[in-house]
């Protein structure tokens, strides 16, 4: 995580890598707010939130 910044701020960051990174291709089925909670040891309000963030800036679209 980035130190300095809220933890879904961060964790969207992270997020946003790997989809930039091709981790997640487009048309791919993310893992859901448990298991990002679980892997990224946050809070599901905090996977939300980042989540919330990624939509914003068109990096997630929800279907």
């Amino acid at each position: 995580m980035i130190p300095g910044s809220s933890v879904h701020a961060s964790l969207a960051n992270e997020i946003g890598l790997r989809i930039v990174r091709g981790d997640y291709p487009p048309g791919t089925i993310l893992p859901n707010e448990a298991k990002w909670s679980e892997t990224f040891d946050v809070s599901r309000s905090a996977v939300r939130e980042a989540i919330k963030m990624l939509m914003a800036k068109s990096l997630l679209a929800s279907r």
